[in-house]
């Protein structure tokens, strides 16, 4: 299957740029071609700020992105999503350390 992909935010931020929304054009296309059975949305943020707090925007980018999907014609019994916070960072740092690669979501299909 195609992917992973990824889509990044920007700091304390929830709202898809326009790089982040070319990915996900791309992974509607990828999706519907490769006839996927679930689109997995996994939610992530630095380590700056609260861990409530950074639990709660992990799982408004994920929402941001299934909306995105579902506005895309992806059918929401094919979308799963996930936030894991700070937990899990693609870049290791400090705890109240920004870091834009931990800043997103991250985008896998499941047969």
């Amino acid at each position: 299957l195609p992917g992973p992909y990824v889509v990044f935010f920007d700091f304390d931020k929830d709202e898809l740029t326009s790089d982040a929304k070319s990915v996900l054009v791309k992974v509607v296309g990828d999706a519907k071609q490769a006839g996927v059975g679930m689109v997995l949305a996994s939610g992530y943020t630095d380590r700056a700020g609260d861990r409530a707090y950074n639990d709660s925007l992990a799982k408004r980018r994920a929402d941001a992105v299934m909306s995105f999907l579902l506005e895309s014609g992806l059918t929401k019994n094919k979308i799963l999503i996930d936030a894991y916070g700070e937990n899990l960072p693609a870049v290791n740092t400090d705890d109240g350390m920004r870091e834009a690669r931990n800043r997103r979501v991250e985008i896998n299909f499941r047969k």
